[in-house]
């Protein structure tokens, strides 16, 4: 008897302790304007990946607005088109001209399609072909939680011997371009040596930029030039014009790793005419390395969307 009453009891100290079933991932194809696509949803959020432009075009509440900009007009075909929404590059951008003999349009490959497969159950792993010129490949493993969570392992890995530079040091740079919002920023983090909390990486800056012992903040403009500051932040954030506040944690190594001020960026276009024209990019990069063969930088960067409050 009293042992089938520390069974009783075991077992209701287990269901007590039990972990919440996790929302079940629904994924679909559907058809974008740039290719075919693949739509996740937990049943809050959704997100809608198109392989063949290795981007992630859509993230937003489901039958909500989407948190990720898009023109309002399919680029044309031919050369290098912006399709918006959120994607990788090779950083540092100055070091382009050494890798492919030009500052200007950037590396095509990056823009390429990639294969994909979905992994236990909850991961989207996209793959490029191999980018000749870095000796590069670029994995990204985007993987839909509870709520409004989403995780993106982004990874470049050198696989081949570069066939134009060798020995440059290179890292990852998630690129998520979003709409034109009511004010965009990111924290400050200790250890920054950022005397006044920024680096101006493109002048000239935003008139009203907003400075504290917590973070910096990029004011809604109008603005007649695009801008484009450096951070030391792991955390950058907007609010749009919904009232969602759309905040990104990057974790790629610690702020020694860093050149000052590259860590994060923010870039903002000049307002338009249409302001539906324009957008603002939240950036990370991870640490800058040489590569030696089997060898790879990464990101794991995390979205959440928080309705504010008013």
């Amino acid at each position: 008897m009293r042992a089938l009453a520390m069974v009783v009891v075991v077992a209701v100290l287990l269901a007590g302790c039990a972990v919440p079933a996790r929302a079940p991932l629904r994924i679909a194809p559907v058809v974008h304007r740039a290719g075919p696509a693949l739509r996740l949803d937990n049943g809050t959020v959704e997100l809608v990946v198109v392989p063949g432009i290795a981007r992630i075009v859509r993230y937003g509440l489901i039958g909500g607005a989407n948190a990720l900009w898009e023109p309002a007009v399919a680029p044309a075909p031919g050369g290098w088109a912006n399709h918006g929404g959120d994607r990788l590059w090779p950083w540092p951008q100055r070091d382009w001209p050494a890798w492919i003999g030009t500052a200007w349009p950037p590396p095509a490959g990056f823009d390429q399609p990639h294969t994909s497969e979905l992994v236990d159950g909850r991961t989207l792993r996209l793959v490029s072909p191999v980018f000749a010129a870095y000796g590069l490949r670029a994995v990204r493993e985007i993987s839909l939680g509870d709520a409004t969570e989403v995780v993106i392992r982004n990874r470049l890995e050198r696989v081949a011997v570069p066939t134009a530079v060798a020995d440059l040091p290179v890292a990852v740079w998630s690129i998520s371009q979003v709409p034109l919002p009511q004010s965009a920023g990111g924290n400050r983090v200790a250890g920054s040596t950022l005397r006044v909390g920024y680096v101006a990486m493109r002048e000239p800056l935003w008139p009203g930029l907003a400075v504290d012992a917590l973070q910096v903040v990029v004011p809604r403009g109008p603005f007649a030039q695009p801008g484009k500051i450096g951070l030391d932040a792991d955390r950058l954030w907007c609010v749009q014009a919904d009232g969602m506040r759309f905040e990104q944690d990057c974790q790629g190594g610690p702020l020694s790793a860093y050149q000052p001020g590259e860590r994060a960026q923010i870039y903002r276009d000049a307002d338009a005419a249409d302001p539906a024209a324009g957008c603002l990019e939240l950036e990370f990069t991870s640490p800058t390395r040489r590569l030696a063969i089997g060898e790879a930088v990464e990101t794991v960067v995390h979205w959440r969307l928080i309705p504010l409050t008013h």
